[in-house]
């Protein structure tokens, strides 16, 4: 920004920035000033990706424009669909007929441009930068005619277009001498819906019969007006001074990708995370478990906690982890049929495994675990789903290569949406196969055991999850192997220093390492309390000891002072245990008497033990005068 102005500054202004800033301010300050860009939906029918297809074709010609073409694209279609758009359905067609259209009109385009012309010249001064589609020479020295290519349904739109007039004026003062200027126009074929009952190749046929009967490309010349050119260098002086750019509502906001952004306020636009590495605040698991039959895949996957099975062939009745009489929570993928009337519906496998993961992305449950129950089936179901779709018995029936491209993008991408489901534990189990060999160098045959899947999905399924696992059963020990080699087919992205382990749920979250189970979160309360019932009991034991010792100070009738008070009730008390020792002496003396005597000696004791007690309590009596002194 511009510290004196506050106004933005600008590196270059082209014609498209201009235009888009006098349809609309608000919609050029989010594209050029705020940078703002969005996530394009890769539509087949997109204007941008065939407008650059159709540049590429005239210049490089048709197969490179169709190769671009495609790869603009992550996912290829050959049937046109309804697509939902707000309150009405859209048909959109699909990538192959477009390429039809492409093919058909990138030749009858080349067949009326004159030869050896420059292609994508660049015009470029301190303030304005352009790009020539294609600039022709004539027949005089430096000289030549001025073309753009436009792939749209109207052209009368682009008669008074600003475009050509400012080329010419930037190229002539490059020194280009410009004789004639002219738009290309390729028309859009008006839009031929596919048939519900009509094949894609009858479907195709009739497009290319339908873009021989349409308007065909045409040389649309342009008058030079010299007054043009100075309303876009007026144009460029207005956005310089602008601060305030407002919003201008007309009806090309429909078409408008910051539509949503401008109406509601809400930020849909992507925004990146800061450059820093923060800490992973969630561990999902991830795991592709397979084995023979009875190697207890299942059963192990019911060992995760608040888990749901998607399940293709129902064998999850008397697991060890349930009751013989009870099943844990599942969905059974199989295909169905309803009667309603004479009318009956058919739901396919595959259908019912798309609609739940569907359900299941919105989070509205309590599952912890979600359990693919199995693959190998899956993809069967699969592939039936694409044959009653396409209307085929078997893939090689829509081509060469065709029908298992179908295949597999439709399987894959389903697959994605499984694995990327958010939830903490992630399960897909397949069977066995051990029906392929390989062999050595050497000569020698090996088995290979690996999952039962095709060969060209084994590595991409393996990339969607952490750890590839084997169940193994031997002698029924049950454990987990994460062996891999050139026969075993295994592995994953965690750094295991273990190849095996039983097949136990508390062992298996111990690999990641950073999680404690539930197990050790009840111990460690347990040993909590523990702790907080001990603390109490001692300081108790404490308080009885000091009772105890203050009774038997009581009883003693010792008072323990500071300075010199501590050693005058210890003398006194070493007086009055000699006084009791010459008492004693004088008490044996009498006894032995009455012996010889046999007379009183009960009488005798009786009084003697009274004298005793008086005779003690006389120095008690002294002890506690003196003190209160």
């Amino acid at each position: 920004m511009d510290k004196k102005n506050k106004n933005p500054t600008y590196e270059y202004f082209s014609h498209s920035r201009v235009e888009t800033f006098n349809q609309c301010a608000y919609k050029f300050k989010l594209h050029y000033v705020d940078k703002l860009r969005i996530i394009r939906t890769p539509e087949a029918d997109c204007p941008l990706i065939l407008g650059l297809a159709v540049h590429t074709g005239i210049e490089k010609g048709v197969r490179t424009a169709v190769k671009e073409y495609y790869n603009s694209y992550p996912i290829i279609n050959d049937t046109p669909f309804f697509k939902k758009n707000g309150d009405y359905w859209q048909y959109v067609n699909d990538h192959v007929t477009e390429v039809l259209k492409l093919e058909y009109f990138i030749k009858k385009a080349l067949e009326i441009l004159p030869e050896n012309g420059i292609h994508e010249l660049k015009i470029e001064t301190d303030s304005f930068v352009g790009y020539v589609d294609y600039l022709a020479s004539t027949e005089n020295n430096n000289e030549y005619d001025l073309y753009d290519f436009k792939y749209c349904k109207n052209a009368d739109r682009y008669v008074e277009s600003k475009q050509l007039h400012i080329y010419k004026y930037y190229l002539e003062l490059q020194g280009y001498k410009i004789r004639n200027m002219y738009y290309l126009i390729i028309p859009k074929m008006k839009e031929k819906r596919k048939k519900k009952k009509e094949t894609l190749e009858t479907y195709h046929t009739r497009i290319f019969q339908e873009l021989k009967k349409s308007e065909q490309p045409y040389l649309m010349k342009i008058e030079y007006d010299y007054r043009k050119p100075i309303y876009f260098l007026n144009d460029m002086k207005k956005i310089k001074e602008t601060t305030n750019f407002k919003k201008n509502k007309t009806k090309l906001c429909n078409w408008c990708e910051y539509q949503t952004y401008c109406e509601t306020g809400d930020d849909v636009m992507l925004s990146l995370p800061k450059n820093e590495v923060t800490k992973s605040t969630k561990n999902k698991k991830k795991l592709w478990l397979y084995g023979e039959p009875y190697s207890g895949k299942t059963t192990f996957a019911s060992q995760f906690p608040n888990h749901l099975f998607l399940t293709t062939d129902g064998n999850i009745e008397r697991l060890i982890t349930y009751d013989a009489s009870t099943v844990p929570p599942h969905i059974s993928l199989v295909d169905k049929s309803e009667k309603q009337g004479r009318v009956v519906n058919k739901t396919l496998a595959w259908e019912l495994f798309k609609e739940a993961i569907t359900v299941l992305e919105l989070k509205e449950n309590d599952f912890q675990t979600i359990i693919c129950d199995h693959l190998s089936d899956l993809f069967q179901h699969c592939r039936t789903f694409i044959f009653e779709r396409e209307g085929i018995t078997h893939e090689s029936e829509e081509g060469i290569g065709k029908g298992w491209d179908l295949v597999q993008t439709e399987f894959l991408q389903v697959m994605r949406r499984f694995v990327n489901l958010d939830y903490d534990n992630i399960i897909i189990i397949s069977h066995e196969d051990r029906s392929r060999d390989i062999t050595k160098k050497g000569g020698d045959k090996i088995t290979a055991i690996r999952p039962q899947l095709r060969e060209s999905f084994l590595s991409k399924i393996a990339g969607m999850v952490d750890i590839t696992a084997r169940a193994i059963s031997e002698d029924n020990v049950f454990k987990l192997s994460f062996k891999t080699s050139e026969v075993i087919f295994g592995g994953g992205r965690l750094s295991l220093a273990v190849g095996e382990i039983p097949q136990d749920y508390e062992k298996f979250i111990a690999l990641f390492g950073d999680e404690t189970t539930e197990k050790d979160e009840v111990e460690d309360e347990q040993e909590k309390e523990e702790k907080t019932i001990e603390k109490p009991k001692r300081k108790r034991k404490a308080k009885v000891e000091k009772k105890v010792e203050i009774e038997e100070d009581e009883d003693d009738e010792l008072e323990e002072d500071e300075g010199v008070e501590e050693s005058k009730p210890i003398r006194k008390k070493r007086k009055r245990k000699s006084v009791e020792d010459e008492q004693e002496k004088e008490e044996k003396s009498r006894k032995m008497e009455r012996e010889v005597e046999g007379n009183g000696e009960d009488e005798d004791d009786g009084e003697d033990e009274e004298d005793e007690e008086e005779v003690e309590e006389k120095p008690r009596r002294k002890r506690r005068s003196r003190t209160d002194e």
